[in-house]
């Protein structure tokens, strides 16, 4: 079986070109929320892309900002917070909305069993193997997701302690690196900006069997020069009108 029948294996997304809920649809509802990840759901997106952060207390929490200033007006830190804090906050106050962040039990519950779910690790300060250790008790037993982010050290301990979990390491600029980094952890994928991307890029993962997806398109003609490059997916904050602009 080839890297890329064994991401297909784990994450059944269907037909390409994928189009992916970037924090749900966070154009149109507060981002990183349950709202956001169902309405993404009913607009069509095949997988779901959230961000996740360690709490003091060791909870795994929906939070993509180090600080709550941005979308709860709180100068809290995540990281520094429980998750019970943070859950007193209003997440959508940016929006002028109310919303709560979710921990990844609550979303796992409350969205379609089974639904794929790219779960962003984002790690400043916590201890890498705590997170790991986390995360390892939150997925037990989960099929369907699959594990990114841009702290590579993080990944090799997700690896060490979920061996069998299809892996994406992100990358802004340094695509090279990247590679190198997807061949080590045995991954699944790789994620980059759409920016940065590249035919040649494109076609050396997929000799690697690694299907490539980029961050952050919302964009219709955007996101076909990308699937033109051979991109297998985009991440967009706006899922329904990228789909239409697609189809």
């Amino acid at each position: 079986m080839t890297r890329e029948n064994n991401f297909i294996a784990h994450l059944d997304l269907g037909p390409r070109p994928w189009i992916v809920g970037h924090r749900g649809a966070c154009g149109e509802a507060p981002e990183n929320t349950i709202e956001s990840f169902l309405l993404a759901i009913a607009q069509g997106a095949v997988m779901i892309e959230l961000d996740l952060q360690l709490t003091r207390d060791g909870r795994l929490i929906a939070l993509h900002d180090w600080d709550l200033l941005r979308t709860a007006g709180a100068p809290i830190v995540g990281e520094d917070a429980t998750a019970a804090e943070i859950q007193a906050l209003n997440v959508g106050r940016y929006q002028e909305r109310s919303a709560t962040a979710p921990t990844v039990e609550e979303i796992l519950d409350a969205l379609p069993p089974g639904f794929p779910l790219n779960l962003e690790l984002k790690c400043r300060n916590a201890d890498q193997r705590h997170y790991a250790r986390a995360l390892q008790r939150a997925v037990a037993g989960r099929r369907q997701l699959l594990v990114s982010g841009f702290e590579w050290n993080l990944l090799r301990q997700v690896r060490e302690i979920l061996p069998d979990i299809p892996i994406a390491p992100l990358a802004h600029e340094s695509l090279p690196p990247v590679l190198v980094a997807a061949r080590e952890l045995r991954a699944a994928a790789v994620h980059c900006h759409h920016e940065a991307m590249t035919t040649e890029f494109v076609e050396e993962a997929s000799r690697s069997g690694m299907p490539v997806l980029v961050y952050t398109v919302d964009d219709a003609a955007i996101a076909s020069a990308q699937f033109a490059m051979g991109v297998a997916g985009v991440f967009t904050n706006y899922p329904g009108a990228l789909k239409k602009g697609e189809g």
